[in-house]
């Protein structure tokens, strides 16, 4: 178990910079409003995967199974929400 903590914080500091990267995208390639909601919505949903992880392998699949179904719930919510959040944007 101590081995696979620092691997799991390891992969949920590499998650922002996925979405880092992607929106650096060449001069050609857009980055649309449905890909940003989509890539906020799944940092949450690896988040939540990590995060359940060690609770799953530590035997409390109860609570294991609740992190991630709420990160799950957390991740509809904030796609929908960055949606809307932009669209509002894109009127001012």
């Amino acid at each position: 178990m101590r081995k696979v903590v620092p691997v799991l914080l390891a992969l949920m500091a590499l998650a922002p910079a996925a979405f880092a990267a992607e929106a650096n995208m060449e001069a050609n390639q857009y980055l649309t409003d449905d890909v940003f909601a989509k890539y906020q919505a799944l940092h949450y949903v690896l988040l939540g995967i990590f995060s359940s992880l060690p609770f799953i392998l530590a035997g409390t699949t109860n609570i294991g199974v609740g992190i991630l179904v709420a990160s799950i719930i957390y991740a509809a919510i904030t796609y929908f929400v960055t949606l809307v959040m932009l669209q509002i944007a894109r009127k001012i």
